[in-house]
């Protein structure tokens, strides 16, 4: 049921990931992380009981926050046009950023299809195994924010010039130290 959702907030992160201009996410992203902050907050102080509905609400309002984003730099307007024109729109966003979209399809699918497994082999371990993704996800996350500064710094680099190797040498190495620092 997340993935439909989850492929629309990769929508907005693919589109601008293509134009080379991920900063206009970071205020939706930021509202977004308030937001759910502030709803977990109340959550608690309320002794509400935490669910898998909890985790489809935080990726609507992520969804929200960044589509809104995205429709409003592409000036879409939602009641000028028909429900056809609104799927047609949709469809030539995803075509516009359709090489990194697909990449985004099978790492949301990746990423999910390992709770399948477990609940089928080990249902005694999903729990563990769940606390133990949450610890390692956020790596996983600054990771492909690596990933994406990669691919713009690596299209700058001409690999003609004569220093070029050194450019993507130190890049790389931040990447390497990271993974050492991570893996501690």
């Amino acid at each position: 049921l997340a993935l439909p959702v989850a492929l629309f907030f990769n929508l907005s992160n693919s589109y601008f990931q293509a134009l080379n201009d991920n900063k206009k996410l970071t205020l939706p992203i930021v509202i977004a992380s308030i937001v759910t902050c502030f709803v977990f907050i109340m959550q608690y102080l309320s002794l509400a009981k935490f669910d898998a509905w909890d985790y489809l609400f935080v990726e609507f309002i992520f969804v929200f926050f960044v589509s809104a984003k995205l429709f409003r730099f592409v000036s879409f307007k939602f009641f000028k046009n028909s429900f056809f024109n609104l799927l047609k729109s949709i469809f030539i966003l995803y075509k516009a950023t359709l090489s990194i979209g697909l990449t985004a399809v099978v790492v949301i699918i990746y990423s999910r299809v390992d709770n399948f497994y477990i609940k089928s082999f080990a249902p005694d371990d999903l729990a563990a195994y769940g606390q133990i993704f949450r610890m390692i996800d956020p790596l996983v996350m600054v990771s492909s924010v690596f990933s994406t500064v990669a691919y713009a710094r690596f299209c700058r680099i001409n690999l003609q010039e004569k220093y070029a190797f050194s450019k993507v040498f130190q890049f790389l190495l931040c990447i390497v130290a990271y993974g050492v620092f991570s893996s501690f």
